[in-house]
């Protein structure tokens, strides 16, 4: 059995809606057990906005979940936001997923650990491309 682990980079200046709907087909076309982690720029922190709530109808509605759910963003002036995230389509497999306290820029790296069953060991994940 296969896992399919892709990593994502919205830049914030980028079409919002055109972003949203190439992540819908995107996930439309992937596998199960699949891990897509990086720089989505969508605050999930900010639960009033109609961006992150339609993020989340895609996302849910596709049977995708985030796993990072704490500020991955802090930058000297800004409000903290958790733009920096891994979804997955295969959470029963997840051991455990979180930030890293030491940050790369204004960025910390978001990890995730899940039980591969094609070996015995867990395999860690970790995102440094913010």
């Amino acid at each position: 059995t296969s896992v399919t682990v892709g990593v994502l980079y919205r830049p914030p200046s980028g079409n919002i809606n055109e972003a949203l709907n190439e992540l819908s087909d995107l996930l439309n076309e992937l596998p199960n057990k699949t891990y897509i982690m990086g720089d989505f720029n969508i605050n999930l922190l900010d639960q009033n906005s109609t961006t992150v709530q339609l993020y989340e109808e895609i996302i849910f509605g596709k049977g995708y979940f985030p796993l990072i759910s704490t500020p991955t963003h802090e930058k000297p002036g800004c409000k903290p936001s958790c733009i920096d995230n891994i979804i997955t389509n295969n959470v029963d497999n997840v051991i455990m997923s979180g930030t890293l306290n030491d940050r790369i820029g204004h960025h910390a790296p978001v990890f995730q650990v899940f039980s591969n069953i094609l070996e015995s060991s867990p395999v860690l994940c970790v995102d440094t491309t913010a």
